[in-house]
């Protein structure tokens, strides 16, 4: 049995792996920034959805002119130094890349100067080191800033989709489950980049089609947010339409809570005045 929805294997870049997905979609990891133009060239644009690249710093990233077009999802440690971004700034802010960068005070901080500069970014809400203070500051000048800049994510795909019960947030980190499915350098493939670390694998990418994808995605959903039928915790809070429920097996109080409710809030009224046309 297999799943008809639309599936994508997070592989890592080699010709093997690329032979064994035959025609399925790919997000490609890019073991290094050399390695954009051979994936481009490896990966037809109608099976591409993204490279991943991890750097360790946006100060470090240097863009090649013909990728501008190219889906790029830079996963960063840190934006660095924001003064040594300025001879890459128009490649940066005219290419199709977005730059990740987990949601530390400093990352914050930086994510809005680049929004301003018209950089697109995004921030990892993995809630580990998580300043959610900054981020609620983030998301008022986000939200309500009258000044011209990008929308830092993950907001703008909140403020799109949060009526929408099937959208999970997580889609932008390579994450939604039944979507995404990770893939080792042996073809194995897991549920989740969590689960491929601890090597709790489903099939293989050569039998992908005798995998049910469907079942096992279901099963791993259900077993994640059990805790949402109990009336408690989670279930009672009144972000859950935005929240990605990565903490809903916790039954202290959630450390997003305050800041996932403001999104919540936020997202009300971006759509609200949108809708007034203000």
């Amino acid at each position: 049995m297999t799943d008809n929805t639309k599936q994508i294997f997070v592989v890592p870049f080699s010709e093997d792996i690329i032979r064994k997905a035959g025609g399925r979609t790919l997000a490609v990891r890019a073991g290094d920034p050399g390695d954009i133009g051979r994936i481009a060239a490896a990966v037809s644009a109608d099976r591409l959805h993204c490279i991943e690249v991890a750097a360790d710093s946006l100060s470090g990233v240097r863009l090649e002119k013909e990728w501008r077009r190219l889906p790029l999802v830079f996963r960063l440690k840190s934006a660095g130094r924001l003064l040594d971004c300025i001879p890459a700034l128009e490649d940066l802010r005219d290419s199709a890349a977005r730059f990740y960068l987990p949601a530390t005070g400093e990352n914050i901080t930086a994510a809005r100067v680049l929004s301003s500069l018209m950089v697109k970014t995004g921030l990892i809400l993995d809630g580990d080191g998580a300043d959610w203070d900054a981020m609620e500051d983030l998301l008022v000048y986000d939200s309500c800033g009258k000044v011209a800049h990008t929308s830092v994510e993950p907001f703008l795909y909140v403020y799109t989709e949060y009526k929408n019960l099937q959208a999970d947030y997580n889609e932008l980190y390579l994450e939604k489950e039944g979507t995404f499915f990770h893939c080792d350098e042996s073809g194995n493939i897991a549920l989740s980049r969590a689960a491929l670390g601890k090597g709790e694998f489903i099939g293989t990418l050569d039998k992908a089609d005798t995998i049910d994808f469907a079942g096992f995605s279901l099963s791993a959903r259900e077993k994640r947010r059990g805790p949402l039928l109990k009336f408690e915790g989670c279930s009672l809070c009144p972000a859950w339409r935005v929240c990605g429920f990565k903490k809903s097996e916790n039954n202290k109080l959630c450390a997003m809570k305050q800041f996932m409710t403001a999104l919540a809030d936020a997202a009300d009224q971006v759509n609200k005045n949108a809708h007034n046309n203000i």
